[in-house]
This record gives structure tokens, sequence and C-alpha cells, in this order.
């Protein structure tokens, strides 16, 4: 290899090795529950079932022919010859596994699957919330629940509540003149931050999507459910401005250029801004769901079919449940004002079910909007008609598996990358 050659792989091998550690940490998620496979790396820890009454002599020789260093999984496990332990990085597991389930010595070889108790959650109201299974919300509270992730919920306002409590929200602030705080006085703004964030296995009412998340309030809207754009507008630059990852925008009204401006600049700040379609039941979307920068969302309901109320067209990016009481119990529920659970339906409903997933994304580990919004819609299940449906339905279990099936992937073309150009040095 010529002097130059040799130089450019060195820097290549400098580069991964400082990029690679934080990529890494990114990348590993908490434990996931036994039903569910998030992603070949899910846990650090491989297993390995040597065949039976083999010596612990036996089974150190072949752990080391393929570069590893096991335990007994107990001290019971001597006679099953039952070994487990950490390995550094995903490739060498990887690599260790794929040689280990083709020695006929090995009954079994698997990375280690966290396991846990059925009945979660304990909120007795989900199992009124079909959408939450629906679309696997169990999947994101197993990596996280949005743990760390700011939510801008510009609504009605957002008030404390039992089952929302004040922890989970920031102060906020009103945009509504002679309106001094972002409390809720309509219940909408609630409801929507509920599916967001509800307190979740608390053993009270119901769930929220990412129940982890911090919402952060941004009175818009009065108490009769109205505002105007340039209210709006100024939440928008609030919201980026207190760091918020991810906005929510449950409301609508006629074109306004005002609100696109201010819907674009906060996707230029690296915001993933949510917006409902509408809900005239026809083709046409108002502002801000008709920015381009904005994820407008249309509503389905429990058949997956869109939901009569919900307005279509060019500017739909993908579907989420938004309820259809005139099936039974088709409805979201979720609390409001007046410790209440009501069932209520819109694309007002639909959209913080995408909010909730962009925080589960976030919080899971990914770096950016336009990674949350790929994943999102590449992991959507296809509805057919995109001018209805977008990219799909939401898919929030099979969002997380794509997140960290593809930086597993990345991790391990990397590593493959690494030993080939140590052996080129070599």
């Amino acid at each position: 290899m010529s002097e130059p050659i040799r130089r450019i792989v060195a820097l290549l091998l400098i580069a991964i090795g400082l990029v690679l550690p934080v990529y890494s940490r990114k990348a590993s998620p908490p434990p996931v529950g036994g039903d569910v496979l998030l992603a070949p790396a899910a846990s650090d820890v491989l297993v390995v079932d040597f065949r039976d009454g083999m010596s612990q002599a036996e089974v150190e020789g072949e752990e080391a022919a393929v570069g590893l260093q096991l335990s007994w999984a107990s001290d019971v496990s001597l006679d099953e010859a039952l070994r487990s332990g950490k390995v550094a990085d995903y490739a060498t597991g990887e690599a260790a596994l794929a040689r280990l389930r083709a020695d006929p010595d090995v009954e079994a070889a698997e990375w280690a699957v966290p396991m846990q108790a059925l009945g979660y959650p304990d909120d007795p109201l989900y199992g009124k919330q079909w959408n939450f299974p629906h679309i696997g919300v169990e999947r994101g509270w197993r990596v996280g629940g949005g743990k760390g992730v700011i939510v801008a919920v510009i609504d009605t306002g957002v008030s404390v509540l039992p089952d929302l409590p004040a922890e989970r929200l920031l102060p906020g602030r009103s945009f509504v003149p002679g309106t001094p705080t972002s409390a809720d006085d309509q219940g909408h703004g609630s409801h929507v931050a509920g599916t967001i964030a509800q307190a979740t296995n608390n053993g009270i009412g119901t769930a929220g999507i990412a129940p982890n998340a911090t919402i952060l309030p941004l009175k818009v809207l009065g108490a009769d459910g109205s505002g105007r754009s340039d209210w709006i507008a100024a939440a928008i630059d609030e919201a980026v401005d207190q760091g918020a990852q991810v906005i929510n925008l449950s409301l609508g009204g006629g074109h306004s250029d005002v609100l696109v401006k201010a819907v674009q600049k906060a996707r230029a700040a690296g915001v993933v801004v949510v917006a409902a379609a509408g809900n005239a039941g026809r083709e046409g979307l108002g502002s801000p769901a008709d920015a381009e920068a904005a994820l407008g969302v249309s509503a389905t309901g429990p058949d997956d079919a869109l939901a009569p109320y919900s307005s279509w067209g060019q500017g739909v990016e993908i579907s989420a449940p938004g309820g259809n009481k005139n099936l039974p119990g088709g409805g979201i529920l979720q609390a409001t004002i007046g410790d209440r659970y009501e069932e209520w339906q819109g694309t007002s409903m639909a959209t913080p079910h995408v909010a909730g997933a962009a925080a589960v994304l976030f919080g899971a580990g990914a770096g950016s909007a336009d990674e949350v919004e790929r994943i999102l819609k590449l992991s959507a299940v296809p509805m057919g008609d995109e001018r209805k449906f977008g990219a799909g339905r939401l898919d929030v279990g099979a969002a997380v598996g794509r997140l960290f099936l593809e930086r597993g992937g990345l991790l391990a073309v990397a590593g493959g990358l690494v030993s080939l150009a140590l052996a080129v040095l070599g």
C-alpha cells in the first residue's frame, strides 16, 4: 500500500473512532419487553446454551475460539452448560453469534431478551384506549417514553390534572389577551396533551404515548376554542426559543402566510411540527397543516378507515387514530379538565399521536427532525390513497424498531470497515 493511501485509511479509522462512541451511546436502547425484538443489539449481553454436560474447560475453549469470555448464567447452570456475559460492541457480538450458531456443540445462542411482567400498564381505563395497542405504543414505553424531550402543545392551554402531574408540565405562557396563564379553560389542550404524555402505569385513568416527555403549554385559543394566526405564530416562535423538539398544532383555519412562515422557521431550527389536517370532511387543508414544513395528519377510526370528518388532500403526510364515534367505543379517551375522562374525535386527536411518536423517537436517540420524519413515514402502515393517508397510518412500534435496526446496522458496517482497514494497514 502506498504511503498516501495508508494515511487516508488511518485518518478514516481515527474519524470512525471519534464518531462511533457518540453514535453508539445514542443507539443503545433501554431494555425492552420479551414480546418484541427492538434491534439486534437491544441488549449487550450474549447468552449461549452449549451442549448439556460440557465441562468448563470445553466451553471456555469454544468461547476463546470466537473471542468471548462468558460466565455461567447462574450457579445451577453447569449441567445445562448455559453461559452469558457482556460483549463490548455489536459487531463483535454478531460475529461471535454467527460462528456459535454453526457450532454443533451449541444448542442456542442469542442476545439476551429482557422480559417483564404482563399486564403493563395498570391504568384502569387503558383497556378502552383501542388506539394505543393499534399503533404499538407499548414498544415506545420500553425505550424511554420520550424521556428528556419537550413537546410544545399550542392550544387552549394545559392544566395540571391528577393524571397529568405538574412535574410533566413547564410553566408555559398565554398569548390570549386578558388571559394571564397557560391553564386550560376549555379542555381541548389538556385532552391533546394527555394523548402525548398522560401519566402511565400510575394506577390512574388512561395512558400516554410518551409519558416521560415534558409538555410546554402555550395558550393561543380562548375558552371558546378560538384564536388568531398571529398569536399562534408567536407561540411557535416561543416554542423554538424554549427548546421544544416537537410542536403539536391541533388547530387550524384558512390559509395564513404568517403561520406558514412560522412553521418553516421552526422546522429549519430542527423542530418537528405536527399539524391537524382539519375536520371539514373534504379535500383541502388549511393552515398550519398546509405548510410544506409541517407534518399534516389525517384521522382514522378503529377500522383504519379515514374518519368521516377528516379533511384530506395535498399536505397530508401521515394518518393516525383520531376516533370515529359512529363506532362503539370508537372515540379517543383521555383526561380533560374537571378531572373527567372523555371520548373525543377529530384530527385534533390524531395529531398528538404523531407528536407523541416523534417524542419517543427523539428520546430513543434519533438525531434530527429529518430522521424522525423519515422514520415515521417509512414505518407507517400503507393505507392506499396517499391524498387521504399520506405515507400510511402511524405505527409507533415499527418506527422504534426501524430506528434501532438502522442504527444497529450502521454500527455493524462501521465495525466491518474498522476490521478491514486494520487488516489492510497490518
